[in-house]
């Protein structure tokens, strides 16, 4: 629970330092599933339809020339054949938005938060790429490619994962 604690202490002491630092443009939510585990399961013992889910926060600072920089508390949950799975983390990006294809966004992120698992805690990093395609002002259809350092699993991988969803900007 102290873990916990000091977990959400620094990813909220970042959250105010960012809203200081970057000025928020835009704000946007974006959910996305794991299609795999929805769609085929894996070779750990979940079977499909297993659901994996990621929330994510995204605060826009100003446009910068090529692209913008970002901050984002995040949630996953999923539920998998050995018990919950809850990560929390808070992720510093860049997405490059300005290409010859108009509506294309690219971007990148690092993340450091907290795995809650079997009632235990365990620190983890992430990294995250987005790929996102602009249907409407305010509407993207993405893709996430996210590599978690698994320190819930003896032996802790680095295992990775594909997310499809949608961003929505709320402002």
């Amino acid at each position: 629970r102290v873990t916990i604690v000091l977990v959400l202490i620094v990813i909220l002491g970042s959250l105010i330092g960012a809203s200081k630092v970057f000025g928020q443009e835009k704000i946007s939510i974006n959910t996305s599933f794991d299609g795999r585990l929805a769609l085929l399961g894996d070779e750990n013992g979940n079977k499909a339809p297993t659901l994996n889910a990621l929330i994510r926060l995204e605060m826009q600072g100003n446009q910068q020339g090529v692209g913008f920089m970002y901050i984002a508390p995040e949630y996953e949950y999923a539920d998998l054949s050995g018990g919950e799975y809850h990560r929390y983390s808070v992720n510093l990006g860049y997405t490059f938005n300005q290409f010859t294809i108009d509506r294309l966004e690219i971007g990148s992120s690092m993340g450091f938060g907290a795995i809650v698992r079997d009632g235990r805690t365990f620190l983890s990093m992430a990294c995250q790429f987005d790929f996102g395609y602009r249907l409407t002002d305010r509407l993207r259809t993405m893709i996430t490619m996210q590599f978690v350092d698994r320190t819930d699993i003896k032996n802790p991988p680095v295992r990775g994962s594909i997310f499809g969803g949608v961003k929505y900007y709320l402002n």
